[in-house]
């Protein structure tokens, strides 16, 4: 077991990430944090899994914060591998990547139309906690931020998890995800 974050899930949003941390968090020996610690954090600093239980970068009250304090003590000592789900990490990929310092990024890739269609439908709806503004327009620029992020790393630092994959069977996605 590794004392550090041992991988990242990231995307642009809607594109699958909270899915495929909830699936790895799913299996015994895994745990995907959502959420909890932000593109920002020095992730060479954190330590698995006590860093999941200091309200230091991300307050108690937290949905997220609770959620990975819950499966973690459910889960005990089985856990052998640790990340975090994050969308935005491609704002600083290779840096984080760097900081876990065993490069394993987990990229969902859902096709932009699709991204576009489902910001835009949160985007409209009043009741939604999506922010109005947050349209189409905000996920192509995400887009094109994740492109050029991805053209300054290595390729075999990152796995592409397919969206399609993951709704057509999200057990064989996971499985190859962990292996």
């Amino acid at each position: 077991m590794s004392n550090k974050l041992d991988f990242i899930v990231f995307g642009v949003g809607r594109s699958g990430t909270t899915a495929v941390s909830r699936y790895i968090s799913a299996t015994e020996e895994f745990h995907c944090g959502i959420e909890r610690f932000h593109v920002r954090v020095d992730h060479s600093k954190l330590t698995m899994p006590f860093s999941f239980f200091s309200d230091e970068y991300l307050p108690r009250k937290h949905p997220n914060f609770k959620f990975s304090e819950a499966d973690i003590i459910e889960k005990n000592v089985r856990i052998i591998r640790y990340g975090n789900k994050l969308p935005t990490y491609f704002y600083r990929l290779s840096g984080v990547l760097a900081e876990i310092g065993q490069p394993k990024g987990i990229l969902c890739a859902r096709a932009i139309r699709s991204v576009g269609y489902s910001f835009n439908t949160r985007s409209a709806n009043s009741s939604d906690s999506w922010p109005r503004g947050r349209t189409a327009l905000i996920a192509c620029g995400d887009a094109m931020l994740l492109v050029s992020a991805l053209q300054r790393i290595e390729d075999e630092e990152v796995l592409v998890v397919p969206h399609p994959a993951i709704l057509d069977d999200w057990k064989a996605a996971t499985s190859s995800i962990l292996s």
